[in-house]
């Protein structure tokens, strides 16, 4: 035993190193150290003799171990540290991923997201004075609208946790209006593919990241899970019917249909206070492709569990025919999803980016330049984009890529539906986008067997 505890001394500093956050389990170690008193008399009485062979290693032990003891927190405190800014750094969302291109596997299966909201602040922005009180403008009864009926607002104008939000203006307190202006309710949802260009009711003026208008694009949905009491976002989808959703079958092939809701007429993520409220209604029954394998055949519908009251900022958007071409088009994607080029920042309002089609072997070559000669795109997919800082980002994924409709000015038909790309508004590298024309005999087989009006998606 006597030796045991010498060949401690020695071996112990080396032991106590790889006994880091459980990475060297030795559930005796404690138990050598700390021997039990009722123990130690009869040891000791059988050491006295040799004592010479191993002396003071009691102290010894002791006091290495102190020392080990000191130096492990230490190192357990820098090892916590580094994980903690790892876990900032490292991105585990597939559609984040910096993705390794020499092992690059389309069939892999990715991840959802979180978005995070994304704020920019006016740091010469003023509190109201004593007798004004921040308001939505619509709020503020002497606020006059412009030439198209709309309240214009600024992004941002006055963000400042003295101030008003960016929505909002100084409002006489007397001119306080106490609830919300009415509209006229509208008894059918409006035809397919029609863009708000200057919004509802709101106009932007000052647009920095590509915002959106309010209820420019009606048809732009938010998938969102149920995680008790929260509601995250896990993607984007396209209204094609007041009760049915498209959307990328990754996006909700590991979720089951009762957890998912779907959200129209959303614009700004952070706030509850819009000119017309946004509509929450859950999935009554998801469909994915038959053949959906990774990214192929990336396509799903959302059937809910009833139709979206019609609004002027919640409308379907059109499907295409079936010989329609895209090629070279320059079509609107939107999202909440990151913004290409910055790391760490989610668009917390609506973005719209407008990128090019292109053809589907221009496509090819210029992803094999990225993922190597034997890459290949399958049919179900097309690809847009390719143009520096411009692009769809982690978090659009399901959202859809929109394309105007030759000889019906301001009408637009789905072309595709955010997939999977390689970082994001890299130059010369385009997006991948499930390819909707590709795809729309299966779309609609599905949604006439759901009995689905073709007029709610046909222009």
């Amino acid at each position: 035993m006597l030796l045991s505890k010498c060949l401690l001394c020695l071996v112990l500093p080396f032991i106590c190193l790889l006994e880091v956050q459980g990475r060297l389990s030795l559930p005796g170690l404690d138990a050598m150290l700390d021997i039990k008193d009722d123990q130690k008399e009869t040891d000791d009485q059988k050491e006295t003799e040799t004592d010479d062979r191993c002396i003071g290693h009691n102290t010894i032990v002791q006091s290495v171990r102190e020392k080990l003891m000191f130096h492990r927190k230490k190192i357990l405190d820098e090892i916590e540290k580094v994980i903690n800014e790892l876990h900032t750094e490292i991105n585990i969302s597939f559609d984040e991923m910096e993705l390794h291109l020499d092992n690059w596997d389309p069939r892999r299966e990715p991840k959802n997201v979180i978005v995070q909201p994304f704020v920019e602040s006016d740091p010469g922005a003023k509190p109201c004075d004593s007798h004004m009180e921040c308001v939505e403008i619509w709020m503020c009864r002497n606020k006059t609208t412009d030439g198209n009926e709309a309240y214009t607002i600024n992004l941002p104008s006055n963000y400042h946790p003295d101030a008003c939000n960016y929505n909002q203006i100084c409002c006489n307190i007397d001119d306080k209006l106490l609830t919300k202006p009415s509209f006229e309710p509208m008894l059918n949802m409006r035809d397919c593919g029609y863009r708000n260009e200057k919004g509802v009711q709101l106009s932007i003026d000052g647009i920095q990241h590509n915002e959106a208008q309010f209820g420019e694009f009606p048809w732009m949905t938010a998938i969102l899970v149920r995680d008790d009491p929260l509601l995250l976002s896990i993607g984007g989808g396209s209204l094609i019917a007041p009760n049915v959703v498209l959307t990328a079958a990754h996006k909700v092939s590991n979720r089951e249909a009762p957890t998912l809701i779907v959200r129209a007429g959303e614009w700004d993520q952070q706030t509850m206070q819009e000119i017309y409220d946004h509509q929450d209604i859950a999935v009554k029954r998801k469909i994915l492709h038959n053949d959906f394998n990774g990214y192929i055949n990336n396509i799903a519908l959302l059937l809910l569990k009833e139709s979206f009251m019609p609004s002027p900022h919640i409308a379907p958007i059109c499907l295409p025919d079936a010989n329609t071409v895209s090629d070279n088009a320059r079509c609107f994607v939107t999202g909440w999803g990151k913004i290409p080029l910055n790391s760490n920042e989610y668009a917390r309002i609506l973005k719209k980016v407008t990128v090019p089609v292109l053809p589907h072997n221009r496509c090819i070559v210029k992803l094999r330049n990225a993922l190597g000669a034997n890459f290949n795109l399958d049919r179900s997919n097309m690809c847009a984009g390719g143009e520096k800082g411009v692009d769809s980002c982690a978090g659009d994924g399901g959202a859809p890529l929109v394309c105007p409709i030759q000889g019906k000015p301001n009408r637009y038909y789905q072309a595709g539906i955010v997939s999977w790309g390689i970082k994001c508004g890299l130059e010369d590298i385009p997006a991948a986008y499930t390819n909707v024309a590709y795809l729309l005999p299966w779309i609609i087989g599905e949604l006439d067997q759901l009995r689905i009006d073709r007029n709610f998606y046909t222009a």
